[in-house]
């Protein structure tokens, strides 16, 4: 799977590998220098389980982000509130299941790639659902794809 940004890129491999190269001005491709990486290079993703994998990746014009078999988020590169070092962008996530996390940020592309898993009716940690944060957001058409597929929209 590759995902591509217009200034860099993200690939993951079939076992669970993750490459980047491009402008890492910003740190996008996850390495501490801030030059480019004109080659795929190896990232290393500090996980938080022995026995965890990363499923699933995608870029923004500011950040990547990979989700892994453990329903955990690992995000690197730039964000509205600072700019990091490498180990501030690689701690997980874990209040955010990936679907919920596409939502809430209004990443509608990386929400239809999840749609296809078992996300769909998942609670997270506040007891909301996909499709209780896609109508907060006002996401008229992944509200559709969310009622189509049969999501409750539960609170617990």
């Amino acid at each position: 799977q590759i995902s591509a940004s217009s200034n860099f890129n993200v690939m993951l491999t079939s076992h669970g590998s993750v490459f980047s190269w491009g402008n890492n001005s910003y740190l996008h491709c996850g390495f501490k220098i801030k030059e480019k990486i004109f080659q795929p290079t190896k990232m290393s993703i500090p996980l938080s389980y022995e026995d965890e994998l990363i499923e699933l990746i995608d870029t923004t014009k500011k950040y990547s982000i990979a989700f892994s078999n453990r329903n955990l988020c690992y995000m690197w590169g730039y964000t509205t509130d600072r700019f990091g070092g490498f180990k501030e962008y690689f701690m997980p996530t874990s209040h955010h299941m990936p679907l919920h996390f596409a939502l809430s940020n209004r990443n509608t592309n990386l929400a239809h790639k999840l749609m296809t898993s078992n996300h769909i009716n998942q609670h997270d940690v506040n007891g909301k659902t996909p499709l209780y944060i896609a109508c907060n957001k006002g996401l008229e058409g992944m509200v559709k794809e969310l009622l189509q597929k049969k999501c409750k929209i539960g609170f617990k």
